[in-house]
C-alpha cells in the first residue's frame, strides 16, 4: 500500500513533533553519566550534554531549541493543512 506524497509527510512531521514533545517532556528527568566515556568523540558528546542539563543558560538553551523545534513542525503541519490542492 502505497501513501501518497502529503499523507507520508504529514506522519513524518508528526512523529518529529512527537519526538521533540517527548525529549523536552523528559529533559528534566535525564541525567547525564557519571563516568568519562572511553573514547573522545563519547567524552566531547557527553561533555556538550553535561553543559546543557547542569547550566542554566544550557537548560534554556536545550528546552528553547526543543521548543523552537516543535513550534516549526506545527506550523508545517497547519501550512500542510491549508493548502489547496
Amino acid at each position: 500500500m502505497k501513501l501518497s506524497d502529503k499523507t507520508e509527510e504529514l506522519l513524518v512531521n508528526l512523529l518529529a513533533l512527537a519526538t521533540t514533545v517527548f525529549l523536552y517532556y523528559i529533559y528534566d528527568y535525564w541525567t547525564p553519566l557519571e563516568e568519562f566515556p572511553s573514547s573522545w568523540r563519547a567524552g566531547l558528546l557527553e561533555a556538550i550534554l553535561k553543559y546543557l542539563h547542569n547550566n542554566k543558560f544550557g537548560v534554556f538553551l536545550g528546552k528553547g531549541t526543543l521548543l523552537i523545534l516543535s513550534a516549526y513542525y506545527i506550523y508545517k503541519i497547519i501550512r500542510d493543512f491549508s493548502k489547496n490542492k
